[in-house]
């Protein structure tokens, strides 16, 4: 699975392959996307041909299919990264895609200028990348993961937005010892 990154040649994917070896371009629009997850929301049987440029698909590739288009659709980042301790275990749903409408079309008018009822086309993960940005800002990112204070609850959240090397241990011994107690619940 691709994601945003901002060296590659070819930022946003537009095509899946499946383990068959057949090759399917996606239709990336956000509206299209998002009607996507409305039905897994509603644990509607899914036709996702129309999700795909040619409007249809081999029989043997429909679960691999169903698969990558939910990969697709979530695309996935490390960060916040989830951390193990119960605390984030988040029940409530939080965004409504049908219902919060309005909401989020003002949000991007305001803070970005689009105006997401004549906007022709947005691919879904650009979509995704400014919906988010309604939210947090890199600015916050970085200054979380700056913070050095004592406070168990921003030491928390550096954690979780902390950029991991895998052969580097955790910067200090206070880090250590909070996420250390933080395993425990």
């Amino acid at each position: 699975m691709k994601s945003f990154k901002l060296y590659d040649k070819a930022l946003l994917q537009q095509e899946i392959t499946c383990q068959s070896g057949n090759a399917y371009l996606l239709n990336t629009n956000y509206k299209l996307w998002i009607k996507f997850g409305l039905m897994l929301k509603n644990e509607e049987h899914i036709d996702v041909a129309f999700l795909l440029e040619a409007g249809f698909y081999l029989e043997e590739d429909e679960n691999d299919i169903l698969n990558q288009l939910i990969d697709f659709y979530n695309n996935a980042n490390i960060y916040p990264r989830q951390l193990d301790d119960g605390i984030d275990d988040v029940t409530t749903e939080l965004i409504d895609w049908e219902n919060d409408g309005e909401y989020i079309y003002l949000a991007f008018l305001n803070k970005y200028n689009i105006d997401l009822e004549t906007c022709e086309y947005l691919h879904w993960h650009k979509f995704k990348a400014l919906f988010n940005g309604l939210f947090i800002g890199y600015q916050d990112i970085v200054r979380t993961r700056a913070y050095k204070g004592d406070d168990k609850k921003e030491i928390r959240e550096r954690i979780k937005w902390e950029i991991k090397n895998d052969n580097v241990k955790l910067q200090d011994e206070k880090t250590q010892a909070i996420h250390e107690y933080l395993k425990q619940f």
